[in-house]
């Protein structure tokens, strides 16, 4: 942490320091904290150092008893110093769509899924904290998180995506980002976060953002969510911004590539979401909502 304590610093010792509103720190594939492989479908943690920190953390799940490893495990002669990251094809289950596991049978792959859980936040509440002092508290410190609606089930369980919960009641941590779904964005689809727990994060005092990073009609190959002309792409900006006014949470939009959005029609659509933005600072933007659904 001392790297990015140093950066940090740096940043808030500069002249461009009052430009600086949050930190956003990032870790794992994409930046979203994945185990790196995972998306696409792939196993991690086989490596010597992630083999050492899984028995150290078992250890400490069951007191440093091997008796307790081995019937949790239903393995005889088992020891903490055998323990081995379950194959891929283990891991792969062919008896179900691997989120509902007997833990009689399959305590191993509970055990294996809770840890890089509790390292990926870890890693997230360490990098947060450590931003917080550096910055003394001045800024806010923003993290990619809560995937848990409408990812594929080896997303899942496999890329250390269950740590909503403890993201949400981190004291270092202000506000959680998330994208889009990537394949009901167009005009005419949902284009709902992939993160839907506005009201925890309301409940938690956490802001919501959203970043859009829209594949515009101006970008060359039929991407998912790919819009077809421009009126389809202004439609899918405006309805970005609309949602950070009806569901309280906060909007940027990414650019992958600045060809996408290089359009005068496009930039006076920003331009006056901007002034929608600032004028609805001072509207009452209080919930009317009647019904809560709990997950």
């Amino acid at each position: 942490n001392q790297l990015l304590k140093d950066f940090v610093e740096h940043v808030e010792n500069s002249s461009y320091a009052h430009h600086v509103f949050a930190y956003n720190p990032m870790g794992g594939q994409s930046g979203e904290w994945y185990w790196p492989g995972s998306v696409y479908g792939g196993f991690t943690g086989y490596s010597d150092g992630t083999t050492k920190s899984f028995r150290n953390w078992l250890r400490l799940k069951y007191d440093n008893d091997p008796q307790r490893l081995q019937k949790a495990w239903n393995k005889e002669a088992l020891s903490f110093e055998t323990v081995e990251i379950p194959p891929p094809e283990e891991r792969m289950r062919k008896d179900g769509n691997g989120v509902f596991l007997d833990p009689v049978q399959h305590q191993h792959l509970f055990d294996l899924r809770q840890y890089k859980n509790d390292r990926t936040f870890l890693n997230i509440e360490e990098n947060s904290r450590t931003i917080k002092e550096a910055s003394r508290g001045r800024k806010q410190v923003i993290v990619f998180s809560g995937y848990s609606l409408p990812v594929i089930s080896h997303k899942l369980y496999a890329a250390g995506l269950e740590t909503t919960g403890r993201i949400f009641r981190s004291r270092y941590i202000d506000a959680v980002g998330c994208l889009l779904n990537y394949t009901r964005r167009r005009g005419g689809d949902h284009g709902l976060n992939v993160n839907a727990f506005n009201g925890s994060a309301w409940l938690h005092g956490k802001m919501m953002w959203m970043e859009d990073d829209p594949r515009t009609h101006f970008h060359t190959q039929m991407e998912s969510g790919r819009t077809a002309s421009m009126a389809e792409t202004l439609t899918v900006l405006k309805r970005s911004f609309g949602y950070s006014l009806t569901r309280n949470q906060g909007v940027w939009w990414r650019m992958f590539d600045s060809a996408w959005y290089h359009h005068e029609e496009i930039m006076r659509t920003f331009q006056n979401v901007q002034k929608a933005a600032v004028a609805s600072v001072d509207v009452d933007q209080s919930s009317v909502s009647q019904v809560a659904l709990f997950f």
